[in-house]
């Protein structure tokens, strides 16, 4: 594939205004391979220098193993979907603290989850993006 196939990976995870990559940051890969986030997740490490930290399937099922996992692993920076952001907040109160950000995007969110994750000790930036497919995952951004 020449670069121009590969221009819009870059332009997601390098030089960015809607997230601070930086060395330090473990980010959470918690979506399928063949999802869009994981461009995100699996290029926004490799690019950044920074830790990529795995997390199963099975444990994203299950909230308070997830609360744990993210913990353990000092994951500081994870991509969801919006539905499994709001169920995140919902069913299990302070999931996100400590963290930089959380990003989370795909369709509308409810305004009181997003009140509710930075409230209860959540993440420095919540950060709402949309973008489909075709333009490598975010086209939109809403900072908090």
């Amino acid at each position: 594939m020449s670069w121009s196939r590969h221009q819009n990976v870059v332009r997601l995870v390098r030089s960015t205004n809607y997230v601070e990559f930086r060395p330090a940051l473990v980010i959470g890969h918690v979506s399928n391979v063949v999802f869009d986030a994981s461009t995100f997740e699996i290029w926004g490490a490799l690019l950044n220098g920074c830790r990529l930290a795995v997390i199963p399937k099975l444990n994203m099922l299950a909230p308070e193993v997830l609360r744990d996992q993210l913990k353990d692993l000092g994951v500081s920076t994870m991509f969801l979907t919006t539905a499994l952001f709001q169920e995140c907040v919902r069913s299990n109160p302070g999931i996100f603290a400590g963290m930089d950000q959380v990003l989370f995007g795909g369709e509308a969110c409810d305004a009181e989850c997003i009140r509710r994750a930075v409230e209860e000790d959540g993440p420095r930036e919540v950060v709402h993006v949309y973008g489909p497919t075709e333009t490598t995952d975010v086209c939109l951004v809403f900072l908090r």
